[in-house]
């Protein structure tokens, strides 16, 4: 039977460690509600010990397959810390803090119990006289949910304690150590095993944390596990000056140096690592909010940058930093200080041209905590911290100049990176645009709700174009716009093929920009169009007004076509009303008579169809062009109507033969007839004439846009008529890329009695062929009109 005197004493122990063991209850029992958490804390925990109360310390980190041992070579324990490591003691006096400690609860290595229920403690102490003693226990927290039991593993580990602490000399070293034998999990934890143990985290986070905490000058990692990355990593602080820090980072495989800027304003401070002249990125699960060490929680929230300072009031837990009105007034200070910084930070990337800012620049409506700390966050801070991105010259844009992010635009569509937008757009606002190889992260790190001015949609870049009015407008050659503006177009059909009947983004002939309810020209001819805009001159009205640029036809975004017969009736009328206007006289528009009479002349169109198109014209037409003769040239026909000679002296009127060049064949006839005696009848049409040739061009033109659709990659371009080109008719490009030239020679024979034809070529044209090499043809089209159009191709190759 126990007697009364055990019974007290016994009850006077409960009673001490009551206290401490409900602690310790209340501590580990919120594990089991944090593991994730927790499986990150371990070691900051254990580095927050050995930095408090030390004015430098290098550190050991040991992980095998079976344990985990923390270690490190700081100044010997008094006894009230030994003692406090076996019963937690929160309630510290001030005078036991030094300004700069990290630890402010001293239930923080409580977590490290995520490892193994027991920790095995081994170190030095030294007592009031400054004698040194050795010492070791292990804390058993396996019974944490029955206090009672508790109470007597923290009993059983003072009297071990008490039994084999040793008086021992002091040697500077690493004397203290905390080991955990992993598998012995605390109940109602999944035991942790050493594939749990995260070392890439550890290495990823490191340099950034010691950058806040000076008193640690070195980590050596040994991984003795069998899927280790390494076997030992060793980080340094090998160099600190005002604004930089760099560490030496040594593994069993490389050596390198990682450079830090690092900035502070009274309590405040931040980092960020910079890599060949660039920020980088923060490690993934890197915290925002340090107080000394990384606070696990903070990993999120929508901080552009590292934001430290040992003068928080972070939550118990160390998950974060209430922002509170009146409750949290000095973390609300540190805050608004926090401002300042991140200017500080932006000055000195935006003065040493440093890249890739986006990565300190990630602000988003994210934070943890109470509804009040996440409000006073996006009321207070967010748009203040916006402000300092927005007048900083921090962008390099497209033109590679460093700009403010105010003026920055990101093509957007449907909460995407838009890179088609990005292309099309850079004729427009190359200045605007950040620079392509960073486009995709500008876009990710930038929330739109905060940043709206940045968005850059579709129909933004529509309404743009239409500013611009015309083609003329963009400060560029048309040959340059014009395969811009195709692109676009080709851009916007994807997007929303009804934004051309909302924005005017189509060039007509005249270069306006329409909307789709212009007409497309499938090979007008350009002399009714002269007629047309000759006769419509008074009334500042052309057909080009009211025609698709004929490069935009494969697009196939028109309804409707303007026809010849639509063009040939509005002449018509035209032509009606300015010749009743005119009472009668024909005169006042004798050139376009003579022009539409020579045009119909050469027209392979049937007279039915002639007189159905030019209803009140074609009727009249000999009667109008003998009105308009003079006397004398009235006279000058009746001699070729009686000579007989009327075909042919009609066919040499209407061919190419300048007047002078006539009158010079009228001057030296004698000498005509007799070149022609002693030659090969020639038809006057085997050179066939401007008129003819561009039929041949016209009908090669429709052949080859059918023998190489766009559909397929090809793109004719009828260089001739639209680039003035000298070396060939036709160029076609597949995939941009040339495929091959064509030249079309046209004759008004039959292929039947065309043998004896020739055909030229120009200098132009043979230096051309020149320059090509074997792979890239060039191909002759003989059109033969006497056939209805017929055409041959042959390919023309140099020989050396």
């Amino acid at each position: 039977m126990v007697d009364i005197v055990t019974q007290i004493g016994e009850t006077e122990i409960e009673q001490a460690l009551s206290i401490p063991a409900q602690r310790l209850i209340e501590k580990l029992s919120l594990l089991k509600n944090r593991i994730s958490t927790a499986k990150k804390r371990w070691f900051w925990e254990l580095l927050q010990n050995a930095s408090d109360y030390n004015e430098t310390v290098n550190v050991r980190l040991t992980v095998s397959d079976s344990a985990v041992t923390f270690s490190h070579d700081g100044a010997p324990f008094s006894i009230r810390d030994v003692l406090n490591l076996i019963s937690p003691d929160s309630n510290k006096r001030d005078d036991e803090l030094h300004t700069d400690n990290i630890g402010k609860f001293g239930t923080g290595l409580v977590s490290t119990h995520i490892l193994s229920s027991v920790m095995n403690v081994e170190g030095l102490c030294v007592d009031k006289d400054g004698k040194h003693y050795s010492f070791s226990f292990s804390l058993d927290r396996s019974c944490y949910t029955e206090k009672k039991a508790l109470v007597n593993q923290i009993t059983n580990s003072k009297k071990y304690l008490k039994e084999n602490i040793r008086e021992c000399g002091f040697t500077k070293g690493f004397n203290t150590s905390f080991s955990y034998a992993l598998g012995q999990h605390l109940p109602d934890l999944p035991p942790l095993t050493s594939k749990d143990i995260d070392l890439d985290y550890l290495y990823d986070v490191l340099p950034y944390t010691l950058c806040f905490m000076p008193k640690v000058c070195s980590v050596v990692v040994t991984d003795k596990r069998g899927n280790a990355k390494f076997e030992e990593y060793k980080i340094e602080r090998s160099k600190v000056n005002n604004d930089e820090i760099e560490f030496s980072v040594t593994t069993d495989k490389e050596s390198s140096t990682q450079h830090f800027a690092y900035f502070q304003i009274d309590d405040v401070s931040s980092a960020f690592k910079i890599e060949d002249g660039k920020v980088a990125a923060f490690p993934a699960g890197l915290s925002r909010i340090f107080c000394g060490l990384p606070l696990i929680g903070t990993e999120d929230i929508g901080m552009p940058f590292l934001l430290n300072s040992l003068k928080f009031e972070p939550t118990t837990e160390r998950e974060g930093v209430e922002l509170e009105p009146s409750v949290n007034e000095v973390n609300r200070k540190l805050f608004t200080k926090s401002i300042e910084l991140y200017g500080l930070i932006l000055d000195y990337i935006e003065s040493k041209k440093i890249k890739d800012a986006f990565n300190l620049c990630h602000l988003a409506r994210k934070y943890n905590g109470t509804q009040a700390s996440n409000q006073q966050f996006y009321n207070l801070f967010l748009a203040k911290y916006k402000q300092k991105v927005l007048s900083h010259n921090i962008v390099i844009n497209a033109e590679h100049q460093f700009v403010s992010f105010t003026g920055i635009r990101l093509p957007f569509n449907e909460s995407k990176a838009d890179v088609k937008l990005y292309e099309c757009c850079g004729m427009l606002k190359k200045d605007c645009l950040p620079a392509s190889e960073n486009y995709q992260q500008w876009f990710e790190t930038t929330d739109f709700s905060i940043f709206t001015e940045q968005k850059y949609t579709y129909d933004v870049f529509a309404k743009e174009i239409e500013a611009k009015n015309n083609v003329y407008s963009f400060g560029k050659s048309s040959n340059e716009i014009l395969p811009w503006l195709y692109k676009c177009a080709e851009y916007f059909i994807e997007r929303d093929r009804f934004i051309f009947s909302k924005h005017r983004l189509l060039p007509n002939q005249s270069g306006d920009l329409c909307l789709s309810d212009i007409h497309a020209d499938i090979a007008l001819p350009d002399e009714l169009k002269k007629i047309y805009d000759s006769l419509y001159s008074g009334k500042n009205c052309k057909i080009e007004d009211k025609l698709l640029d004929r490069s935009f036809n494969n697009l196939n975004l028109l309804n409707k076509e303007f026809t010849l017969e639509m063009l040939a009736k509005e002449i018509d009328d035209e032509l009606s009303k300015q010749f009743s206007n005119n009472q009668g006289n024909a005169s006042a528009f004798s050139s376009i008579l003579n022009s539409l009479y020579k045009w119909i002349e050469k027209s392979d169109l049937t007279k039915e169809k002639l007189a159905a198109y030019f209803h009140w014209y074609y009727p009249k037409r000999a009667t109008l062009i003998v009105d308009m003769l003079s006397d004398t040239e009235r006279e000058q026909a009746l001699i070729i109507a009686k000579s007989g000679k009327m075909d042919s002296l009609a066919a040499l009127a209407s061919s190419n033969l300048t007047d002078d060049e006539l009158k010079f064949i009228v001057a030296n006839i004698k000498k005509l007839q007799g070149a022609l005696a002693i030659v090969d009848e020639v038809d006057d049409k085997t050179f066939a004439d401007s008129d003819e040739g561009e039929r041949g061009e016209e009908i090669v033109y429709k052949d080859l846009l059918k023998k190489y659709p766009r559909a397929k990659g090809f793109n004719v371009v009828w260089a001739s008529k639209d680039r003035n080109e000298p070396c060939y008719d036709f160029e076609i490009t597949k995939n941009d890329e040339p495929f091959c030239y064509c030249d079309a020679e046209t004759t008004s024979r039959g292929i039947a009695n065309a043998d004896s034809i020739p055909f030229f070529m120009r200098k132009s044209q043979w230096s051309f062929l020149q320059t090509l090499d074997e792979s890239t043809p060039y191909i002759i089209a003989r059109v033969f009109l006497g056939d209805g159009g017929s055409i041959k191709y042959m390919q023309i190759k140099r020989k050396e």
